[in-house]
């Protein structure tokens, strides 16, 4: 029979940017910050088949969301008004297994957003040329968008050396309007029905081989997404151009485990593009800001005993010139290579597991590629040197007592248990996402613990209000995402049972 999961979440976070001088934010320059609040729900109902070739499934539900985000100086300005988002999503994602060594996907899934926006007047963000002053008149957008993605794995061998091997294909669209408030901060529209903002489309082409042996699994695949209205960012203004793009890349994967205790593994990814002038209807690449430098990851791990594991990991940046005789021009300045490598032990206890560090091991004297990217003395940022850090973490496979509750806390990265882990930006409406404009955001490490049969953690007052300050986090912990979060101290408790 079908089974039900339905995810409830609720987040809440403030961001602090970097300060800029004048000509920036008139007369005397200025810093902002977003205020983000987001609920919903998500559900999704899987319904097995049986085809014939093999045990195919069919997943179909609806996703809710509201999203209520603004952006101000510290003066109290406001950069970007109040924006609320209703967005629902039905979709329907089909497996069919039509022969023993055919699997074909598919599915479809409708876009249904609405932006409400409050009357507001514009300010100075670049002086002269987006000097502000502009009234928007309040009001509503609705944006509607049919997705679909297509796919099939083909696995021909059914013995031999090449009886782990499958070859894919897939298409498939995604679609964001996280963009929408970046745009608005300079619109010279004079109400919100006449801005003319397009919802982003991607299209995305991918093929690729994977391998699954004993002892070995591994991937290799190409890449190729299209956008008629990609956002990129002028070097000068920092405010959002929005032209046709191309990106296209290579990712490459690999684990071996040759004996039981002996494992090794890697990732290699590399990323290009290009942006066209619509002016012109010239093609150019794409700059810093967008196209990252080649990344290779390796690592060897031993396990030395059944409950002590030791890892050593590479992580190498490969050296980026795509733009010469610029060196100092936001976003097109050359980077160059480094190499760092970390060491790392863990043991497992009856507690948990136990992990001390050591990241950069050998101290490599660099800086970082968003360095670069700004192109300023002022902005110049070294990488850390070396680190010993510690951080302790509990299973979170299964409860066994429902009063049982699982707790991230969140400590800022200067902390001595803090596991310096830079978690993943989930854009807001107001469209932050330049490299700029992250420079102000605060690093955050974490550290998992468990609380066992404590009833009073049922009553959020108890925790004085973060129970459901960041009730998410945990939530989207057990899904596979993670948030970036904001502030001092932040528990989040969150219930989790079989």
């Amino acid at each position: 029979g079908s089974s039900l999961d339905i995810d409830a979440y609720y987040s809440q976070y403030r961001s602090l940017f970097a300060f800029y001088a004048y000509p920036y934010y008139a007369p005397n320059g200025g810093q902002s910050s977003i205020d983000n609040f987001e609920r919903g729900i998500r559900s999704t109902v899987n319904t097995p088949l049986d085809i014939g070739a093999g045990a195919g499934n069919i997943q179909w539900g609806v996703d809710y969301s509201h999203i209520d985000s603004r952006q101000r100086m510290t003066d109290g300005r406001l950069l970007v008004p109040d924006l609320r988002q209703n967005a629902v999503a039905p979709f329907a994602q089909a497996s069919l297994p039509v022969a023993p060594w055919l699997t074909l996907n598919g599915g479809i899934r409708w876009e249904d957003d609405s932006i409400a926006v409050n009357t507001f007047t514009t300010i100075p963000i670049y002086t002269p040329s987006l000097p502000g002053g502009v009234t928007v008149q309040g009001g509503s957008i609705d944006y509607s968008k049919v997705l679909f993605n297509a796919g099939a794995v083909l696995a021909p061998f059914s013995g031999g050396v090449l009886a782990g091997a499958s070859a894919y294909a897939s298409f498939s669209q995604g679609f964001s309007v996280g963009d929408f408030g970046r745009a608005l901060r300079s619109t010279t529209a004079s109400s919100i029905s006449q801005f003319d903002f397009k919802p982003q489309v991607i299209n995305s082409y991918e093929i690729g081989l994977r391998a699954d042996y004993t002892g070995f699994t591994g991937h290799i695949a190409g890449y190729f997404n299209t956008s008629e209205y990609g956002s990129t960012f002028n070097a000068v203004t920092f405010e959002l151009v929005r032209a046709p793009e191309h990106i296209w890349g290579l990712e490459v994967a690999w684990d071996a485990k040759p004996t039981d205790d002996f494992g090794w593994g890697g990732s290699v990814s590399w990323t290009n593009g290009r942006t066209q002038n619509i002016a012109t209807g010239v093609w150019s690449p794409l700059d810093d800001t967008r196209i990252p430098p080649l990344k290779l990851v390796s690592y060897v791990q031993e396990q030395f005993l059944p409950q002590l594991t030791g890892r050593a990991q590479l992580t190498y940046s490969g050296n980026e010139s795509r733009f010469p005789n610029n060196p100092a021009v936001y976003g097109k300045s050359d980077i160059p290579a480094f190499a760092i490598l970390d060491l790392m032990a863990s043991y497992q206890t009856d507690f948990g597991m136990w992990t001390l560090a050591v990241d950069n091991a050998l101290n490599e004297d660099y800086y970082t590629p968003d360095s670069y990217i700004y192109a300023t003395n002022t902005n110049f940022t070294q990488g850390k040197g070396a680190t010993l850090r510690s951080s302790a973490s509990s299973s979170v496979s299964r409860c066994t007592s429902g009063s049982e509750r699982f707790c991230r806390i969140f400590l800022p990265s200067s902390s001595p248990i803090a596991t310096r882990k830079i978690a993943a930006l989930r854009t807001p409406l107001t469209g932050c996402r330049s490299r700029s404009e992250l420079a102000g955001r605060r690093r955050f490490g974490e550290a998992i613990v468990l609380l066992r049969t404590d009833p009073a953690l049922q009553q959020p007052g108890t925790l004085r209000g973060f129970a459901l300050y960041m009730f998410r986090n945990l939530l989207e912990d057990i899904l596979g995402t993670q948030l970036l979060v904001g502030g001092g101290l932040i528990l989040a408790v969150a219930a989790y049972r079989p």
